[in-house]
């Protein structure tokens, strides 16, 4: 499996942060897309945050 092109960085000059559950407020690394490739179809997820030092599931 090939996974060229699976990330479209975008560059981000700005610190952006993001409020969660219980208050708690984290600093986004990086928005990105990302593609998904499934038995022939693309799937695009747009804006997609990375969070480095996540230590809570968000699900």
């Amino acid at each position: 499996m090939s996974y060229k092109n699976l990330i479209m960085k975008k560059s981000q000059n700005i610190k952006i942060m993001l409020k969660i559950i219980d208050e708690i407020i984290i600093l986004i690394t990086a928005i990105d897309d990302i593609k998904i490739s499934v038995e022939e179809v693309n799937i695009l997820l747009e804006k997609v945050c990375y969070i480095l030092k996540l230590e809570i599931n968000l699900m």
